[in-house]
C-alpha cells in the first residue's frame, strides 16, 4: 500500500514576543483610622433620648386633639398635618400624623369610612 502524503503544512518556529512594557503610575493613599473613643469624646453628651422623646410626644398629641377639636368636620391626616404646619411652622408630614392617630391617641379618636378623624365621643353613664 503507498502511503498517503500529508498536506498539511510542516510546522514553523513560533517566535515568542516581547512582553509589553507599560508605565503604570500608582499613587499611594495614607490610610487613617479614626478611633471611636475619640469621635465619643468630640460628640457633645446628650440626655436620654426617652425623656425628650416623652415631652415631644405629650406635646404633639395634645397639638393634634386640639387641631381635631377645633375643626367644624372631621379632617384627613394630611388636612391635619397641613394645618399644623401652617400653624406652628414646621415641617410635619402625613405619616407622622398618622403614628400618633394609631398610637398614643388610638383610644381617643375614631376614623370613618372615608379616613376622616374625629374626637371620640364618649357617652355619660346615668346612675
Amino acid at each position: 500500500m503507498a502511503k498517503k502524503k500529508s498536506t498539511a503544512a510542516p510546522a514553523r518556529a513560533v517566535k515568542k514576543k516581547a512582553p509589553l512594557k507599560v508605565k503604570v503610575k500608582v499613587k499611594l493613599v495614607k490610610k487613617v483610622r479614626i478611633k471611636s473613643s475619640a469621635l465619643k469624646s468630640a460628640a457633645p453628651k446628650q440626655e436620654p433620648e426617652k425623656a425628650v422623646h416623652a415631652a415631644f410626644d405629650e406635646n404633639a398629641c395634645r397639638a393634634i386633639l386640639e387641631e381635631i377639636s377645633s375643626a367644624s368636620k372631621p379632617l384627613r391626616s394630611r388636612e391635619i398635618a397641613v394645618n399644623m404646619s401652617t400653624k406652628l411652622g414646621l415641617r410635619i408630614g402625613r405619616s407622622t400624623i398618622n403614628r400618633y392617630l394609631f398610637g398614643p391617641l388610638a383610644d381617643q379618636v375614631v376614623k370613618d369610612e372615608e379616613h376622616r378623624w374625629s374626637i371620640v365621643k364618649t357617652k355619660k353613664k346615668s346612675v
